[in-house]
C-alpha cells in the first residue's frame, strides 16, 4: 500500500510501514498543542502593553492639566479667588500624575520578566520541533518527478 501527494512537481512515496512511523514520530511531540497553549499566553501579555501604553498617554493629559492650573495659579493668587480649590486641583493632578507613572514602571518590570518566560518556552518548542523533524525526514522518500 502506498501513499501519495503531488506537491510543485515532487511526489512523496511512503509506505505502510514508513506511515506508521511517521504517525509514531509526529505523535511523539504534541507541538501544535504547545504553541497554541503558549499563543494564548501573549493575548494577556499584549493587553498589558496594550495598558501600559494607555497609562503613559494619561500621563501626558494630566501633565498638560497640571501645567495648565500652574498657568492659572499667578492670576488666582493676584484676584484671590478660588486659591483654596486651585491647591487642591494642583495637588490632585500631581497625586495622579505620580500613580499613573509608578504603575506602568512596576507593570513594565514584570512584564519584561514574562515576555522573557514566554520567549524561552518558543525556544524550548522550537528545540524539540527541530528534533522532531529530523526523524520525520529520515522517514520520507522524496522522489522528483521530471
Amino acid at each position: 500500500m502506498f501513499y501519495c501527494t503531488n506537491s510543485f512537481s515532487a511526489l512523496e512515496v511512503i509506505t505502510a510501514a514508513e506511515k506508521q512511523s511517521l504517525n509514531k514520530i509526529e505523535h511523539q511531540y504534541d507541538i501544535d498543542i504547545l504553541l497554541i497553549t503558549l499563543n494564548d499566553n501573549f493575548s494577556p501579555f499584549n493587553r498589558k502593553v496594550d495598558d501600559i501604553d494607555v497609562r503613559k498617554k494619561a500621563i501626558i493629559l494630566e501633565r498638560q492639566r497640571y501645567n495648565e492650573f500652574i498657568a492659572l495659579l499667578p492670576k488666582v493668587i493676584r484676584t484671590n479667588t478660588a486659591i483654596a480649590e486651585t491647591d487642591k486641583k494642583i495637588e490632585k493632578s500631581v497625586s495622579l500624575i505620580d500613580e499613573l507613572t509608578q504603575k506602568p514602571q512596576q507593570d513594565g518590570k514584570h512584564l519584561e520578566t514574562e515576555k522573557v518566560l514566554i520567549l524561552t518556552e518558543y525556544e524550548a518548542i522550537n528545540k524539540k520541533r527541530a528534533t522532531k523533524s529530523q526523524p520525520l525526514v529520515n522517514s520520507k522518500k522524496i522522489l522528483l518527478i521530471i
